[in-house]
């Protein structure tokens, strides 16, 4: 005898449809989720590294301008450097034979496989050496005089254009710094010397005169500016003073030289490439950087 048929109800069908369509909607949200959380992970290590990668070039750049700074001096051994960092040097010879010194510095990191470096100049202040003829040239070519020795046309001559310049303490004072600019006369009392024939001065004179009194030696070179004043400067120098070096003017001046000056060119190529008369610029188009991955 034949058993009943056996009947499968619609609910049941439904109700396994709709199991396996949460199944594949997990599955399919479950590798959203996940492809979501890989994206969210990768841009937050590309952030991190974005920023690493920014505070080590950051920490480059600064041990570059350091390293910079330090080319001022004339013993390249006595500068401190980091360990990643690196100088190379070349001599050079400007015209008139004015000393030039290339650089290429590089600095490295250990953190990240990134290298930056850079090319410089170090030229002196004193881009040429005044000669003796020079204190005693007619007004036509005294005008020229600035532009001669640093580059500079009178009007855009100012204190700013030296590494280190004082133009606070007054003459009558101690001077210890190596270029000194005094607006106005200028009034030393030496009872000692300033300056010497190895470590000698710059003092720049604007608008004023150079008066010298006691028994001592002003060991470089000064320099007194006029910029239109309509009185010629004036030199005057006491019994038993010495300026030795050099005295000159861009303008035509007087002299009551009861001292003594010597004009002394040895002086002088030691003041040009003293380092507080040296000048360091960056080679234009010579920064770069080397990413190693």
């Amino acid at each position: 005898m034949l058993g009943k048929p056996k009947t499968v109800t619609i609910t049941t069908c439904k109700g396994a449809v709709a199991t396996s369509t949460v199944l594949l909607l997990t599955v399919l949200l479950s590798g959203a989720l996940l492809h979501a959380f890989h994206m969210i992970t990768s841009l937050s290590q590309q952030a991190n590294y974005h920023r690493k990668y920014f505070t080590v070039l950051d920490n480059l750049t600064y041990d570059l301008s350091t390293a910079a700074d330090g080319l001022r001096q004339t013993n390249m051994e006595e500068l401190i450097l980091p360990a990643t960092t690196e100088i190379s040097e070349t001599p050079l010879m400007g015209i008139n034979h004015t000393p030039l010194t290339h650089f290429t510095i590089s600095a490295s990191s250990t953190e990240l496989p990134l290298s930056i470096s850079q090319d410089y100049i170090r030229y002196p202040a004193l881009l040429n050496l005044p000669s003796q003829s020079m204190t005693d040239k007619p007004q036509k070519d005294l005008s020229s005089l600035i532009k001669t020795l640093f580059n500079r046309e009178v009007s855009d001559f100012s204190p700013y254009y030296f590494p280190e310049v004082d133009t606070h303490t007054p003459c009558d004072t101690h001077l210890t710094s190596k270029v000194i600019w005094r607006f106005g006369s200028c009034v030393l009392t030496l009872n000692q010397d300033l300056g010497s024939s190895t470590d000698p001065t710059f003092i720049v004179i604007e608008e004023g005169d150079l008066v010298i009194r006691g028994k001592g030696t002003l060991w470089g070179l000064v320099l007194l500016l006029e910029r239109g004043n309509t009185r010629p400067p004036r030199i005057d120098l006491n019994i038993g003073t010495k300026v030795n070096g050099a005295v000159i003017s861009n303008s035509t001046h007087s002299v009551v030289q009861n001292g003594e000056i010597v004009f002394n060119d040895l002086v002088l190529k030691r003041l040009q490439v003293s380092p507080f008369m040296t000048k360091v610029i960056a080679v234009p188009g010579t920064w770069r950087y080397d990413i190693n991955e």
